[in-house]
């Protein structure tokens, strides 16, 4: 099984517009990725969104983390890209990169999956952020988020040291 953190309060926002959803998070933190309904609008150069995600449990293990986002080129106009950053607080976890946004009006998903080195940076999954900036655009260039997902493994489930607490078996079944 999983965990997944998705958007879940604003830390900042310039020039981030939420189309269909009242917010930028709201427009960002679906299950299943909705292209059509609601997305992050992004219009120029520069523009930085800060959202801080959903708490998960620490799973105890520094493998199995992966950042995804689904993003399009919005109009069409020159490449376009976006710096992508992993924060614990004001902290850096992870410089992702610059990428690329895909063509104009063509959605898809992008996936990073993190290192061990970065993860075992995170110590408080209650505060872990991403950071998209806007890069290569002209004043009239746009382009669209409509999903984040941190996906992490659950946390593992520790027996007991010298397996079941006989004081509980006995409390359960008091006539063995």
């Amino acid at each position: 099984m999983a965990q997944f953190m998705r958007p879940s309060s604003l830390v900042s926002s310039t020039g981030w517009t939420p189309v269909g959803a009242a917010t930028l998070e709201e427009a960002t933190d679906e299950v299943i990725p909705n292209d059509a309904t609601d997305y992050a609008e992004v219009l120029g150069n520069g523009q930085a969104w800060q959202t801080k995600l959903s708490t998960a449990l620490d799973p105890g293990v520094d493998t199995g983390h992966t950042l995804k986002l689904r993003v399009s080129g919005g109009n069409s106009g020159p490449p376009r890209r976006y710096r992508l950053d992993l924060y614990q607080g004001a902290g850096m976890i992870k410089h992702i990169g610059v990428i690329e946004f895909p063509a104009a009006y063509t959605w898809a998903t992008h996936s990073y999956p993190l290192a061990a080195v970065d993860v075992a940076k995170i110590t408080d999954y209650s505060d872990v952020r991403v950071v998209i900036i806007s890069d290569n655009f002209n004043p009239t260039n746009k382009c669209w988020v409509t999903w984040i997902e941190l996906q992490l493994p659950d946390p593992a489930i520790v027996a007991p040291v010298g397996g079941i607490n006989p004081t509980l078996l006995e409390v359960m079944s008091p006539n063995i």
